[in-house]
């Protein structure tokens, strides 16, 4: 951007000097000196239009720049997810992750752990429509038995058969589940569509996730 800025200079430089030509040698009298003022007006207000073209230009292309990241940060969770309900949909044995502290149950096995954004209602009780919920960081671990979530206070269980409903919106990286005795959750981030992948997973096997993958791809896994 500096050396465009220099060359954007050179005729605001050239008029300058063209001034003090005319000023300090006396080449023109004063009935030619007007013709010279108005040029340098003109190239000074081209000038200035140019500056603010070129900001404007450098700002879109800023936007674009991290709208097209944006992008490919989605493809690549989405497509995360779409290859992990692939693997599951097919049969493949779902590996364990170290367990890091939280007490597994018998015969329990950590399928995944990882950060999400959680939102609640500001209310037990409260519907939880699209962003009016209460949004913090959390750790989330996802097993065979159920769903742990850790805002800082330490690990909330939510067991699968209390969750009376959930949404896997894998397209729009969103995780929503209905639990019974607490308020609705959902979970945003990169890694929800993974989560809700996992949960479909333990709670309705390879079936579930195949029809999951169908019903977001429009196709089914291959």
């Amino acid at each position: 951007m500096r050396w465009t800025l220099g060359i954007l200079a050179l005729p605001l430089v050239y008029a300058a000097s063209v001034a003090l030509v005319v000023i300090f040698d006396g080449a023109y009298s004063g009935e030619r000196l007007w013709p010279v003022v108005v040029y340098i007006a003109v190239v000074i207000a081209a000038f200035v239009f140019a500056i603010g073209f070129l900001g404007r230009t450098v700002r879109e292309i800023l936007l674009t720049v991290r709208m097209r990241r944006q992008e490919r940060t989605f493809d690549d969770a989405v497509g995360a997810a779409g290859a992990l309900a692939e693997r599951l949909a097919a049969g493949e044995a779902a590996p364990g992750v170290e367990a890091g502290g939280i007490d597994v149950g018998p015969g329990e096995t950590i399928y995944l752990r990882c950060a999400a954004e959680l939102e609640r209602p500001a209310a037990d009780g409260d519907p939880l429509p699209r962003g009016s919920g209460q949004r913090r960081p959390a750790q989330v671990a996802v097993s065979n038995q159920r769903l742990l979530i850790d805002v800082g206070a330490g690990w909330e269980t939510i067991p699968y058969p209390r969750m009376t409903a959930r949404y896997p919106l894998l397209r729009r990286q969103s995780f929503t589940a209905d639990v019974e005795g607490a308020a609705p959750l959902r979970l945003t981030g990169f890694a929800a569509a993974q989560i809700a992948v996992w949960v479909e997973y333990a709670i309705a096997g390879p079936a579930g996730v195949r029809e999951l993958y169908q019903r977001t791809f429009e196709e089914p896994p291959r």
